[in-house]
C-alpha cells in the first residue's frame, strides 16, 4: 500500500515537474520571438533600387542555425543569411532556427510580415506658357507652380523639405525657385527633383522674342511755305507688323497732319505688335519775302518836244 502511494506521488511530482520545465522552456522560447523583427523596411525608389532587410533582436546566448527567408511566391532559394537584398516589390519574412547548447533548448520563429512598396513615380511638370519678350517686355516669368510630386507618402505639395528645383540656362543654374524671371530668349530647363523618393523630371521651355523696330518716315510735296503754298500736308510711310499708333509733335494722333507754320515736325510711331517704336522729322521752312519795285523815268517832263516819256524799272 506505501509503495502504491508512493509511486502515485512521484508520479505527481514528476508530471509537476516536468509542466514546470515545459512552462520555463516554452516561456524561454517565447521570450527569444518576443522582440524578433524585421528591420530596414522602405520603399524600392529612384535612390534606393535595393532594399536590405535585417532580422534582428533575437538574445545574444543562442546559436542561429539557419534563416528561411520567404516572398509572396515561397521560399527564396538561396537565401540563408540574417540579412536579405529586395529588389522586387512585395511581402517578405523569415523563419528563424536557434539553438542553446547549454542549456539544451531551441526552436523557430516567423518573423512578421513586411512590405515593400515600389515609388519610381517621377514628378509632373506642367510650365505656363510665357509672355513673348519685345519692347513691353523686357523679362517674362517663367511659372511653374501648378506642378506636382506623386511620391507614395502623398507629401506631393512642392517645398524646400521634399523637393529640390533647378532652372538651367545655356548650361548654367540660374534658379531654384519654382518660378523665375528671365530677361534671354532660348531654351530653358527646369529640373524637378522628388526628394521623398529620389525621382526627377525634365521639361524644356522656350522663350520667344520680338523686338522688331518698325520705321516710319515723312513726305511732303514741298518742304517751303510761300505766298502761294500757305498749307503742307506732312503723310507718313510706315512698316509694321501690328497697327501702328502715331503722336505727333503737334499732339495729333492722325497718320498724317496738315501745317502752316514753319518749324521741325516729328513723329513717333509705335507698333502695337510688340511695343517697338521708331521717329521721324521733317523740317518745314517759309519763304514770304515781298519783292519791291521801283519806276523810273527817262525825261522828266512832258513838253512842245516831248510828248511822250518812258518809264523802266
Amino acid at each position: 500500500m506505501c509503495i502504491t502511494r508512493n509511486t502515485t506521488i512521484m508520479k505527481k511530482v514528476y508530471q509537476l515537474l516536468l509542466l514546470f520545465l515545459c512552462t520555463v522552456f516554452s516561456f524561454t522560447l517565447s521570450a527569444q520571438c518576443e522582440d524578433a523583427r524585421i528591420t530596414g523596411v522602405k520603399n524600392l525608389d529612384c535612390r534606393d533600387e535595393g532594399v536590405t532587410l535585417t532580422a534582428e533582436g533575437f538574445d545574444t546566448e543562442f546559436n542561429f542555425e539557419g534563416y528561411v527567408w520567404y516572398n509572396d511566391d515561397g521560399v527564396i532559394p538561396d537565401e540563408t543569411e540574417e540579412y536579405l537584398t529586395v529588389t522586387v516589390s512585395g511581402n517578405y519574412y523569415a523563419i528563424v532556427t536557434y539553438f542553446n547548447d547549454f542549456e539544451g533548448t531551441g526552436g523557430t520563429c516567423q518573423l512578421e510580415v513586411v512590405t515593400i512598396a515600389e515609388d519610381f513615380n517621377k514628378p509632373t511638370i506642367d510650365i505656363l506658357p510665357p509672355s513673348i519678350l519685345d519692347c513691353n517686355n523686357s523679362s517674362v516669368l517663367l511659372d511653374a507652380s501648378n506642378s506636382k510630386l506623386n511620391n507614395l507618402s502623398n507629401d506631393n505639395v512642392i517645398g524646400e523639405l521634399n523637393s529640390e528645383i533647378s532652372w538651367v540656362y545655356n548650361g548654367s543654374e540660374i534658379g531654384d525657385e519654382i518660378t523665375q524671371m528671365v530677361s534671354d530668349s532660348g531654351i530653358y530647363t527646369l529640373i524637378l527633383t522628388d526628394k521623398v523618393n529620389g525621382c526627377k523630371d525634365t521639361t524644356e521651355i522656350k522663350v520667344e522674342q520680338n523686338i522688331d523696330v518698325p520705321s516710319i518716315t515723312i513726305s511732303a510735296l514741298t518742304e517751303e511755305l510761300n505766298c502761294e503754298v500757305e498749307q503742307i500736308e506732312l503723310r507718313t510711310l510706315v512698316t509694321t507688323q501690328g497697327i501702328a499708333t502715331y503722336n505727333w509733335s503737334t499732339g495729333s494722333d492722325a497718320a498724317s497732319i496738315t501745317v502752316s507754320d514753319s518749324m521741325t515736325y516729328s513723329v513717333e510711331l509705335t507698333d502695337a505688335a510688340n511695343g517697338c517704336k521708331d521717329t521721324a522729322e521733317l523740317n518745314i521752312t517759309q519763304n514770304i519775302i515781298e519783292p519791291t519795285v521801283s519806276i523810273s523815268q527817262l525825261l522828266p517832263e512832258f513838253n512842245c518836244t516831248v510828248d511822250a516819256i518812258g518809264l523802266t524799272t
